[in-house]
């Protein structure tokens, strides 16, 4: 609907559905149950707000009080955030940009209230027995902020975006780095075509749509840094933030508003009505995939003549900062492994450089669907914890 072209809602959904974060997430079903219900929700919202159809206000509120059901309160009060900023960022820029005669405040707010009361209200007969649950818990007097942060998001993990395997795969049993039994927590890969796509929609496109999910985007993230984030401080003083753990499960908001801004950012490639914008954009693209093409041609060289000095500066970072203690416990070998990767992914950076430039220029659909999808599915090679072999070896050997 906000895309306004069928092949950038595509790539949203497919990169929501099938990206990094929701891949990683088939062992909490609840995660996803919770999650799921978010771009639906905002869609009759978005219904109710243009159209002033009270069914889909009654619709959007029952999506709510069934993500609450789905059994993980946190994710879906991230969800209830997301929606309620949302309800009042488009309709405040409609009240007063567009003006319109059949639109007032009054209803607006009314249509908020009851979104809220009744999206909870469905799902009290399960919320209010889990409040009253966790006054006998530890949580009941909130958690500590050292605690509370446990299972942020470092900003060195950010690298995953580009190199998913980077800081290993779990079935290989070869991860490293901080919170390494929360490996899945910390998956927050797009897929490169979506990447380069939402900063195409960041760099093109001023609408209030893009505005919105990018600094959704942007907080979302800085809040799952989590104690790598003075904003985390602040946050984890407020009612509910309190009592939770884990500022690494709001990438689930980072991986949704990732996905809506690929799919602008790619229907504004294809909009012929932004040449200057584009032109500009795959300049910037240009630039930026020769300074990561040339970096990973001679990170070998760097990483093989500063070996000890990076290790150094790694043990030293986390002695320092982290935990006290080294968390490199890999050999040179394995890290050398991860390093030959980086050539080969710069290939696909390269080739999906050349598929913007022509989709750009001729608008070939079917190119476009065919890297979509070997996109997402080397994502799930690589992200998906439970590959369909090593769990029908592992029944084999117990039998």
């Amino acid at each position: 609907r906000i895309t306004g072209h069928f092949w950038g809602s595509a790539l949203s959904g497919l990169t929501f559905a099938c990206g990094g974060y929701m891949t990683a997430q088939l062992r909490h079903e609840n995660v996803g149950n919770a999650l799921v219900w978010l771009p639906l929700i905002l869609l009759l919202l978005d219904r109710w707000i243009e159209l002033n159809e009270r069914r889909s206000l009654a619709a959007a509120a029952l999506c709510m009080g069934t993500s609450f059901l789905a059994g993980y309160f946190y994710i879906s009060f991230f969800v209830l955030i997301t929606a309620t900023t949302y309800y009042i960022f488009i309709s405040y820029v409609k009240l007063t940009r567009e003006k319109p005669k059949s639109l007032s405040l009054r209803p607006l707010c009314v249509g908020l209230i009851l979104f809220g009361v009744t999206g909870i209200g469905l799902a009290a007969v399960q919320i209010l027995p889990s409040f009253e649950l966790t006054q006998e818990s530890i949580r009941s007097g909130g958690f500590s902020y050292e605690l509370s942060a446990q299972v942020s998001y470092p900003p060195f993990q950010l690298i995953g975006l580009l190199f998913p395997k980077f800081f290993g795969y779990p079935p290989d049993q070869n991860t490293w780095g901080m919170w390494r039994g929360n490996f899945i927590d910390l998956v927050a890969y797009l897929g490169i075509f979506p990447l380069l796509a939402m900063i195409g929609a960041i760099m093109i496109r001023k609408d209030r749509h893009t505005f919105f999910f990018s600094v959704t985007f942007g907080v979302a993230l800085l809040l799952a840094f989590g104690q790598f984030s003075p904003l985390w401080y602040l946050v984890n003083k407020l009612p509910l933030f309190s009592m939770m753990r884990n500022p690494a499960r709001l990438l689930s908001i980072v991986s949704f508003s990732g996905a809506v801004l690929a799919g602008l950012g790619l229907a504004a490639i294809m909009n012929t009505e932004n040449i200057g914008r584009i032109a500009r954009f795959r300049k910037a693209l240009f630039i930026g995939s020769g300074i990561i093409i040339s970096g990973s041609l001679v990170s070998g060289w760097i990483i093989s003549g500063m070996r000890k000095q990076i290790i150094g500066l790694g043990h030293w970072f986390v002695d320092e900062y982290v935990y006290g203690r080294s968390i490199h416990e890999k050999t040179q070998t394995q890290y050398n492994d991860m390093v030959r990767s980086i050539p080969g992914n710069s290939y696909h950076f390269t080739s999906l450089y050349l598929c913007f430039h022509f989709i750009s220029d001729r608008q070939c659909h079917s190119a476009l669907a065919c890297v979509t999808a070997k996109r997402q599915s080397h994502c799930a090679r690589y992200i998906n914890p439970c590959p369909v072999r090593k769990r029908s070896d592992d029944i084999r050997a117990s039998l």
